[in-house]
């Protein structure tokens, strides 16, 4: 994964997570160990959390579209390892957030993904 190119974000724009889409993976194991691992990468990794709360909801049968997604996560976090909150007792913390409102952005139900 080392000599793979830098990513900017953790997720394509145009990537859309679905349960229709896609073949169930036979090695959902690793899939899930992987997403257990970015969940708790996500306390000290802020701008994990979208993307890794997208592909949770895919843990119970992910499928050949899902793994791609959490490959490029990986690739993502493999070149921006420098990155993370550092917080120290007498640390002054300015955070800033920022969302992306899609009105339907959950082709499954039609939902809007920042509720």
């Amino acid at each position: 994964m080392s000599d793979s190119k830098p990513l900017n974000t953790p997720i394509s724009f145009e990537s859309s997570l679905s349960r229709h889409d896609g073949n169930t993976l036979f090695e959902s194991f690793l899939y899930r160990n992987i997403v257990g691992a970015l969940q708790y990468l996500m306390h000290t990794r802020p701008e994990l959390a979208f993307v890794v709360n997208g592909v949770c909801q895919y843990m119970q049968s992910p499928t050949t579209t899902n793994w791609p997604v959490e490959k490029r996560i990986l690739y993502y976090l493999c070149h921006t390892h420098h990155h993370g909150l550092l917080i120290c007792p007498s640390s002054y913390l300015d955070l800033s957030t920022f969302y992306n409102s899609k009105s339907v952005g959950c082709p499954d139900d039609r939902r809007s993904t920042t509720d």
